[in-house]
């Protein structure tokens, strides 16, 4: 039977209607008789009833067209051609050019079919296969375009592997008027869990490219691992075989190949991800890390870049000719998974046979080999990698934040500003700029000695196999202050997790692209910004609301006049119930606006009084082990920028109400000269007079205090202020509370009468050594009645009053006169009393 349809200018279409290419749920499709490379979309009743706008969407698709559509006589993209319409101009579908590939993308990625479709397919051709579908991709996003559905039935490959989609129409696109016509539809193993979220919030909202960039991830892994799909895994004592955790680590988005998780596992299966280039890995961790809303995926151009370099980098097997693998292999890996099925000990294996050093390029395009295998450091831009050149070791930057941090530019800027050689004894020495592909991606500097990070010494902890004890603290503390005196001088601000320390104590910038200063014209890059901002800072903003607020005021006396109305109104009406009243408690309330904020006017983060707030921070974060505003407001955990714009200072200020952290070290647990170093640099008692603590002033005063501490002879790591009787950290060590701990340290600290009671100790301590020492030597020396008689004729009582009369111990003497005369009665008992009184 023919059916007739009609284009919009009246032209008429003919089709058998007994024998259509396709038919499903949406509508059914046929080749035209006279042109088998088009075809006619007929949608059925159904489906023009469910999609309402189908015919504006359709519309606008014919008059909004990729830029190719076809290549070398393909169709890459079946997109609309002429809207079609039925005898009574009706709206019923669409010619578009065929897709004429019989094999879809699922016949590549399953292994079972891609044996019989595709059975002499190498992995260079897979990576091709990858490359041509970024290539398709990046064309349907160019034209403002998004497939929101994504999956391996609408992408067929071609015998020369280029790739053509299908099913356009259920794109989601924007009309000339900025109407939206929406995808409602998506196959939840390709679909990001930001999108599956609100699906279920709403049906209809706007798709993202960004949406689109997790699906054809998923689709390159695919591709490139043998058909695994990048969420497939196993979940010790859950489901500990291949597959059926999809959708679970899908929604926890856990992936697999990159997880602090111990009990996610890939599957079985599964080619290890280090098969991969360091580069493709990268990627492939930025496409399914948990999403953030500013988080960008790799889009189709950064994928064709670093496959395109895969390609053409790809080494051949010797034994097996149709094997291509990474140039970062010495063996062939896919001899070796033909041997070794299970991914366990095959990750253990491609280690073995993985090349010792990875090229790349400096600035001069000469060779830089670097060993990449593991890292042997961290840094908060970066990680660290030895190089073929012993004394010097390579930064790479991490991927996600040479763009949004900007680093490249960054780090280029400050060698050459006064920063760079201001702070020469801190930073690492950059000796090669690091590229691949003509952008730039680390640093070589000159350096060999591992570091860490200061931020990791806390209760127990080490610098590599070497004990870290109170007394090193001390140490580095003394060193930070030192820094902070350069850092004033240079106007430069830093935070505590951008310092490092390596085995001999001395201290890192490692991460200079993150530093910034007035005068380099680069603002700092921040880690936790809310935590070095001192209090006036937010009394600054204050002051603006209260200046603003003033000048926006209306009559306040009228407002006055009308509330002492309705009191007095209200007064008069009092009930028996408004009479009663229980007594209620206090409520703590720390949001109490003063009526007239400090005034100040102006605030500069690098000025000298911030920089030395920071340095308190940065001591107190490295000694007491938190920040200083780290504390509970009513039993519940506070952010520290709240008690640091009530100015409240919680070692002095703590009830009932507000506490320090449980984790932080009592500041009673130091002398008071710390004590006050601290209170002074924290606490803003005058906001318009602050004046803090110097670095100077922390140096001698931290130096001071080493001298005075004692090794604790329970533990020898512990060193504590001489000032206790007994060791506070000991005590500390014992899980008690903050309260329990200040109670501890406040009980044992000396007072003038434990040290009279030392000098008292002392003082019998000489008293008996000179008399064993004179025993001694009576006992050795020849009789001499000349010596004798000197001895018998000492007047003690007339020498202590001499004592007594030069020393002016009148307050004592009864004491001494004790004392004297224990000692007269020994003195009796072995001369025979001729002591005269």
């Amino acid at each position: 039977m023919i059916k007739h349809f009609y284009l919009s200018d009246g032209t008429s279409i003919k089709v058998d209607g007994d024998n259509p290419l396709g038919k499903g749920g949406e509508g059914t499709v046929y080749a035209l008789p006279n042109n088998q490379d088009i075809l006619l979309k007929i949608y059925s009743k159904r489906a023009l009833e469910r999609m309402d706008s189908i015919e504006d969407k359709v519309l606008t698709m014919t008059r909004k067209t990729p830029s190719l559509q076809s290549y070398q006589g393909l169709t890459i993209i079946a997109w609309p051609q002429k809207a079609v319409y039925n005898k009574k101009k009706h709206f019923v579908g669409y010619l578009m050019h065929k897709v004429n590939a019989k094999n879809n993308l699922s016949h590549i990625i399953t292994p079972g079919l891609q044996k019989k479709k595709f059975p002499s397919i190498t992995w260079k051709d897979r990576v091709v296969i990858a490359i041509n579908l970024a290539l398709v991709m990046d064309q349907i996003h160019k034209n403002d375009s998004v497939i929101g559905d994504i999956n391996t039935s609408d992408f067929f490959v071609y015998p020369q592997f280029e790739i053509g989609v299908v099913d356009t129409d259920s794109f989601q696109i924007e009309d000339e008027s900025g109407k939206l016509f929406h995808c409602n539809v998506f196959t939840p193993d390709y679909t990001p869990p930001e999108v599956i979220r609100q699906q279920k919030k709403e049906k209809h909202f706007k798709r993202t490219p960004n949406n689109d960039n997790y699906g054809l991830a998923i689709l390159i892994f695919q591709i490139l691992m043998n058909g695994v799909h990048p969420f497939s895994a196993r979940i010790a004592k859950t489901l500990d075989f291949d597959g059926n955790a999809i959708n679970y680590c899908m929604e926890k988005e856990l992936f697999p190949y990159h997880t602090n998780n111990a009990k996610i596992r890939p599957p079985r299966n599964a080619m290890p991800i280090q098969f991969l280039p360091k580069s493709i890995q990268n990627l492939f961790i930025r496409a399914f890390k948990p999403f953030k809303p500013k988080d960008s995926r790799p889009n189709a151009d950064e994928w064709i870049m670093e496959l395109r370099t895969l390609k053409d980098t790809l080494k051949q097997c010797r034994k097996d000719k149709t094997h291509y693998y990474p140039k970062h292999f010495k063996k062939c890996p896919h001899c070796l998974k033909e041997k070794v099925k299970n991914y366990d000990f095959l990750l253990k294996k491609l280690a073995g046979i993985e090349g010792n050093y990875t090229e790349y390029r400096d600035e001069l395009n000469r060779p830089i080999f670097i060993k990449q295998q593991k890292p042997i450091m961290h840094s908060l831009s970066g990680q660290f990698y030895p190089t073929k050149k012993k004394h010097m070791i390579a930064k790479l930057y991490r991927e996600s934040s040479i763009e949004t941090m900007d680093l490249t530019s960054r780090g280029i800027k400050i060698e050459h500003s006064k920063l760079y050689k201001g702070l020469n004894d801190y930073l690492l020495k950059v000796k090669k700029h690091i590229y691949t592909d003509g952008r730039q991606i680390g640093v070589v500097y000159r350096h060999k000695t591992v570091f860490y990070p200061v931020k990791t010494f806390v209760k127990g902890s080490k610098i590599g196999k070497k004990s870290i004890n109170e007394h090193t603290r001390l140490v580095i503390a003394k060193k930070i202050a030192t820094l902070f005196k350069t850092l004033e001088s240079l106007n430069v601000s830093i935070e505590y997790e951008q310092l490092y320390i390596d085995k001999h104590l001395k201290l890192i910038i490692p991460d200079m692209e993150l530093l910034g200063s007035k005068e380099s014209g680069l603002a700092p890059i921040r880690i936790k910004a809310a935590e070095i901002k001192p209090p006036e800072y937010y009394m600054h903003l204050k002051y603006l609301e209260y200046l603003q607020s003033q000048s926006e005021s209306v009559s306040e006396e009228e407002k006055d006049d009308k509330a002492i109305k309705t009191d007095t109104e209200d007064s008069e009406k009092e009930t028996d119930e408004e009479a009663f009243q229980f007594e209620k408690r206090d409520h703590h309330d720390l949001n109490t606006k003063e009526s007239t904020p400090p005034m100040v006017e102006t605030y500069d983060p690098f000025s000298k009084e911030t920089l030395r707030f920071q340095l308190a921070v940065v001591l107190h974060k490295l000694m007491l082990f938190t920040h200083p505003f780290d504390g509970v407001f009513n039993t519940k955990k506070t952010p520290v920028e709240f008690f640091i714009e009530k100015n409240i200072y919680l070692h002095d200020e703590h009830d009932a109400t507000k506490d320090i952290s449980e984790r932080s070290r009592v500041m009673e647990a130091y002398s008071k000269d710390i004590q006050k170093l601290f209170r002074d640099a924290l606490k803003v008692e005058d906001a318009t007079k602050i004046k803090r603590p110097s670095p100077d002033k922390w140096k001698k005063s931290l130096a001071s205090y080493m001298k005075k501490t004692v090794r604790c002879q329970k533990n020898p790591r512990h060193f504590y202020h001489r000032s206790f009787v007994t060791c506070p950290i000991c005590h500390e060590n014992q899980k008690s509370d903050v309260e329990e701990r200040r109670t501890f340290c406040i009980s044992e600290k000396r007072t003038r009468f434990d040290y009279i009671l030392n000098l008292n100790l002392t003082i019998n301590k000489l008293i008996l050594i000179a008399f064993l020492i004179s025993l001694i030597v009576l006992l050795n020396l020849p009789e001499s009645p000349g010596f004798l008689s000197q001895i018998t004729t000492f007047d003690m009582n007339e020498k202590m009053d001499g004592f007594v009369d030069m020393m002016n111990l009148n307050g004592i003497s009864s004491s001494l006169s004790s004392l004297f005369n224990s000692v007269k009665s020994f003195w009796n008992m072995i001369f025979g009393g001729v002591i005269h009184e």
